[in-house]
């Protein structure tokens, strides 16, 4: 167990398991920059970068003394360089039913505001939809399969909270906020 606050977190989960909302409440809490992994991945037109582009993004934005990191593009590509340097990884696991419900509402909301994103990138319901299906519906247990292994291989180094619930979340954000760096 650490004796002081981790200063280097990492926030993977499923796309709709909210990795950039509590990212933002971490880092706002903490005074911490914040490094959103679809903000480093995404051009405009929706058009990933360039493998080679993008890790040295990674690794840049990796090298920082203080960090929350959240999310999982290219997380095969991107763990080795990410997984050295995090002293917390925070795995957000909630059912399938929530992922659901949370992806649905953020696109709408989304597309109601007409929400620039990455790159000026507004999101489209089609691409929105479908990412979320195949990327956290279809393999939903295959991702969690996926995560248990990287985490178990990759991040022995760091602490490791796996938020399920609300009440998870609200621990861990307890945590966070009481203890002083």
């Amino acid at each position: 167990m650490m004796n002081r606050l981790p200063e280097r977190i990492h926030i993977v989960g499923a796309s709709g398991a909210g990795k950039s909302a509590i990212s933002r409440r971490i880092a706002a809490t903490r005074d911490m920059p914040t490094v959103e992994l679809d903000s480093l991945f995404w051009q405009a037109g929706w058009v990933p970068l360039a493998t080679d582009v993008y890790t040295d993004r990674v690794r840049q934005a990796a090298s920082g003394a203080r960090w929350v990191m959240d999310g999982r593009h290219a997380f095969d590509q991107v763990h080795g360089i990410v997984a050295p340097r995090t002293e917390l990884l925070i795995w957000l696991d909630p059912p399938l039913p929530v992922l659901t419900l949370r992806a649905f509402r953020r696109t709408l909301l989304r597309r109601l505001r007409n929400q620039q994103l990455w790159a000026g990138n507004v999101e489209d319901w089609r691409l929105a939809l479908s990412a979320w299906y195949h990327g956290s519906c279809v393999p939903f247990r295959e991702n969690r399969d996926l995560y248990e292994r990287l985490i178990s291989t990759h991040y022995g180094n760091a602490q490791v909270r796996r938020v399920r619930t609300a009440r998870d979340a609200g621990r861990l954000m307890s945590w966070l906020g009481t203890r002083t760096p």
